[in-house]
């Protein structure tokens, strides 16, 4: 059940990568893209979307770091093999902010 530990930790990290391609290709489009006769990335409305992206982002970066570290970090004598180490068992790994639906909390 331990090595299931290392790779809830390793999954957490795609989600960043979603993420992170998703600032990318956003970041051109509002400056591209004009509404009104101005780029959409003028609204405060848009500023304040990329704002809370670009937040989640780091948010969550810094979280699957911090994980990544306390898992390195571990040194477990043979015996304790078993026991889960960098993560409780129940912590969720997801979507930061939650699910939408379920109205669960997870950062």
């Amino acid at each position: 059940m331990s090595g299931l530990d290392y790779e809830r930790a390793i999954l957490a990290a795609g989600p960043l990568g979603i993420m992170q391609a998703c600032l990318d290709v956003v970041l051109p489009y509002v400056h591209q893209r004009h509404q009104f006769g101005q780029p959409i990335g003028e609204f405060q409305l848009m500023q304040g979307k990329l704002a809370d992206m670009y937040t989640t982002l780091n948010a969550a970066r810094a979280y699957v770091y911090a994980v990544a570290r306390a898992c390195d970090r571990v040194r477990r004598p043979a015996r304790m093999r078993r026991v889960p180490s960098c993560l409780p068992p129940n912590a969720p790994l997801g979507w930061p902010g939650g699910d939408p639906g379920s109205g669960r909390q997870w950062l």
